[in-house]
């Protein structure tokens, strides 16, 4: 019984110290990879002066994009209606531009998009001020509000909040762009948080159709 139990606390022991450096070793790589925020607002700073302008909504463009959202006092941009889209662009991103991988549109260009209403919160920056958040700090980042699917197998994000304006519904979509390879080439300290190096530009969703 001695030997069993000499043998359970050497066992008991290995695995403490193994724990132990393990721990440690994690927080020193979070040590190495720490976030400088001043650098980040610098990049962030970069990022606006490099922004499209575009026009505000007016105010029937604004009273049309609230007809796509339910209750917009209570839950904000947050609960839009689904709808059929036509997506006309030549580089359309199966849900991740890490992928590379492109979506190939059927002939008709025809997307059922579905709010996104719960899960994880997937954020990008616009390459303008989203025309819904124009006097709002940052108001460049925008947040996936929709998945659009011609076949269920293929997805595409659409960041939002989706809206009216020219005669036309607008969402975003991820793009290529070198901005941040750019940058980290001139300021190799600078980390960001992963969302801070997707980018996405406005595409016309045309007259959608919408199912409320």
């Amino acid at each position: 019984m001695n030997k069993i139990s000499n043998l359970g606390f050497v066992l008991f022991f290995l695995f403490f110290v193994s724990l132990s450096v393990l721990i440690i070793s994690t927080n020193s790589a979070y040590e190495n990879y720490e976030i400088d925020e001043e650098l980040i607002e610098e990049y962030k700073q970069s990022w606006v002066s490099n922004l499209l302008f575009t026009p505000s909504l007016t105010e029937d463009e604004y009273l049309i994009t609230l007809s796509l959202y339910e209750d917009y006092e209570t839950y904000g941009w947050n609960r839009g209606y689904d709808f059929k889209a036509t997506i006309i662009e030549q580089f359309l991103y199966n849900k991740s531009i890490n992928n590379n991988e492109l979506i190939i549109n059927d002939d008709s260009n025809e997307f059922v998009c579905k709010n996104k209403s719960s899960g994880t919160v997937i954020s990008a920056f616009a390459n303008e001020y989203h025309p819904l958040y124009k006097y709002v700090d940052y108001g460049y980042e925008v947040n996936v509000d929709y998945t659009c699917t011609q076949n269920e197998k293929d997805y595409l994000w659409l960041y939002g909040p989706i809206f009216y304006q020219d005669n036309q519904w607008w969402g975003f979509v991820l793009y290529e762009e070198d901005f941040y390879e750019n940058y980290k080439h001139k300021n190799p300290e600078l980390e960001v948080y992963a969302h801070q190096a997707k980018f996405v530009k406005r595409v016309s969703l045309g007259n959608i159709e919408i199912n409320n």
